[in-house]
């Protein structure tokens, strides 16, 4: 691990789009919001690693990653 410490707004449990999400989807969410960026902001994403790093399927990150994208409009 890097030793940074990322908070969680408590909040982001209570968001109206966020409450209707499934566990998965939750994950998925939580997981890009708290993703690896380098120094300068830059984030880095796979979906490969990241099913992997959830412990999905890649056909069901694939699925799941496209519902939260629509919800969230990215």
């Amino acid at each position: 691990m890097s030793g940074r410490y990322r908070k969680i707004d408590p909040r982001f449990w209570k968001d109206e789009k966020i409450t209707q999400f499934d566990p998965q989807d939750k994950l998925i969410t939580l997981y890009l919001f708290t993703g690896q960026s380098n120094r300068i902001g830059i984030f880095s994403f796979s979906p490969g690693e990241a099913g992997e790093d959830l412990g999905m399927l890649p056909q069901t990150f694939a699925e799941r990653f496209r519902n939260v994208r629509l919800a969230l409009n990215l």
